[in-house]
């Protein structure tokens, strides 16, 4: 039993365990470690599943492989979260990845065909980031006081796109220095570091409600979650609009680089990609220096109107400089939409819940991901074939995309930014988002009176812990 559990406590609602924020910020950039190591093994090796495989069958197991894991796993993951701690979990998926990493070592030191267990290794990675995310996610409001959950919410998706924007670099002068077993041995390194640090950083318990205490069954603790959710009004709808974004950023990464490539080349396509990341750091910065926005709410409809409304633009004419402009406002969007629903499910889910709630959150972006991803692959191709590859048959389209190579790509963004802007229209319809700012918050430090003791844990308003883990 911790000190907590059996003293008052004399924390403001608004306050944070000694030290939080700075186990934040450790805990966070240990994390970035690992993520940029796993992003990087497709760098090294320029894994290309569309290219390797002439079998649609082989191509639909290696994406299955490949991407479903990770969205299929992360509810259960976040299962895992709330019944073992954050750090135990964190320490076993990052000792995982190490692992993994290690075998993939051994397997180019054998000099073996390396696609399938590259394929293998990667998948191993899928599964390990379900329990990995769930856990970083979650701890974020037992570090973190609630004045401060926007800004610590605002590098989200840096943590990721970091990889795919830094990534080639690293991997280009990496390669010029070492062979690519020497790469993969400098990412056990960084995973290495990262398990180092998360070995001296304390993380608060969340004591377990009655239910969870009981040891059910990791299914019947995932519906538990599933339905403390619906019995908060708006979290639901909150996560299907998130579904329906991820959905459409799937379909732009996919789209809009073969959009500008088609008409401006590799430069064009550079000088966009450049311009949306740019704007996503930017847009991440202002948050975590101003703490805006202020209502959560506001927030997630304005950021995706303004999504909504950049892809259109980006998508109405082939032009670098629009569509540069336009990556700039949209990716930085996303930045502010993501931190919104970051910080929704963070100040309204009892901490009991919040490993499962945040793996619930990661299937919402994983698997419309994957189906974005499908529409790419088989829809914008047909419609490159149906509009024309190199200059628009019909002047209707013409008038809505412009004339110039790649415009079927176009007609797909533009879908796309039409779907974002009936998703935001029938969302803001909803009086519970509207309302959700009014939700009762839940984060551990609203649940801990002033110079009282801690009340009585239940399944819908918890109390975590102000006492560091047990090593």
């Amino acid at each position: 039993m911790s000190t907590a559990d059996a003293e008052p406590s004399t924390r403001r609602p608004d306050s944070s365990p000694p030290s939080g924020v700075r186990t934040f910020v450790l805990l966070w950039c240990s994390q970035w470690l690992v993520v940029f190591a796993a992003a990087l093994t497709v760098l090294v090796f320029r894994l290309d599943i569309f290219a390797e495989f002439d079998s649609l069958g082989a191509l639909i197991f290696a994406f299955l492989v490949l991407f479903a894991p990770f969205a299929l796993l992360s509810p259960v993951a976040g299962a895992l979260v709330d019944r073992y701690g954050h750090r135990r979990v964190l320490i076993a998926s990052n000792i995982g990845y190490l692992v993994n990493l290690g075998a993939l070592v051994v397997v180019l030191l054998m000099d073996v065909p390396l696609l399938w267990p590259l394929i293998v290794v990667l998948a191993i990675d899928a599964i390990l980031k379900a329990p990995q995310l769930a856990a970083l996610e979650s701890a974020v409001p037992l570090l973190v006081p609630r004045g401060l959950l926007i800004r610590a919410n605002a590098p989200r998706m840096l943590l990721t796109v970091t990889g795919v924007v830094l990534g080639p670099l690293v991997v280009a002068l990496a390669l010029t220095v070492v062979a690519p077993v020497g790469v993969i041995l400098l990412e056990c390194a960084a995973v290495v570091v990262a398990i180092l640090v998360l070995r001296t950083l304390d993380i608060p318990v969340v004591p377990k409600s009655a239910d969870d205490a009981a040891r059910r069954t990791l299914g019947a603790a995932v519906l538990s979650t599933w339905s403390h959710l619906r019995s908060r009004p708006g979290l639901l709808p909150v996560l299907g609009f998130l579904a329906g974004v991820s959905c459409v950023i799937s379909i732009l990464e996919g789209a809009g680089p073969e959009n500008v490539y088609a008409f401006a080349g590799e430069t064009g396509m550079m000088i966009v990609f450049a311009s949306g990341w740019v704007g996503m750091l930017i847009t991440s910065i202002v948050m975590i220096v101003t703490g805006r926005p202020r209502s959560l709410s506001r927030g997630l409809f304005s950021s995706g109107a303004v999504f909504a409304v950049a892809l259109l633009v980006a998508a109405a004419r082939p032009n670098v400089a629009v569509m540069a402009v336009a990556a700039f406002i949209a990716l930085g969007s996303t930045a502010v939409f993501v931190a919104c629903v970051q910080t929704v499910l963070h100040s309204k889910v009892a901490p009991q819940h919040l490993g499962r709630a945040m793996g619930f959150k990661n299937l919402m972006v994983a698997g419309p991901h994957m189906i974005g991803s499908t529409i790419v692959v088989t829809v914008g191709a047909g419609l490159v074939t149906v509009v024309g590859r190199d200059e628009v048959r019909s002047p209707a389209v013409t008038a809505l995309v412009g004339d110039a190579p790649g415009r079927g790509w176009a007609v797909l963004m533009m879908a796309g930014a039409a779907f974002v802007a009936v998703v935001v229209a029938l969302v803001s319809r909803s009086r519970h988002v509207r309302r959700v700012d009014d939700l009762p918050n839940v984060t551990p430090g609203d649940q801990l009176e002033p110079t009282s003791a801690i009340p009585p844990v239940s399944a819908d308003l918890p109390a975590a812990t102000s006492t560091p883990a047990r090593r």
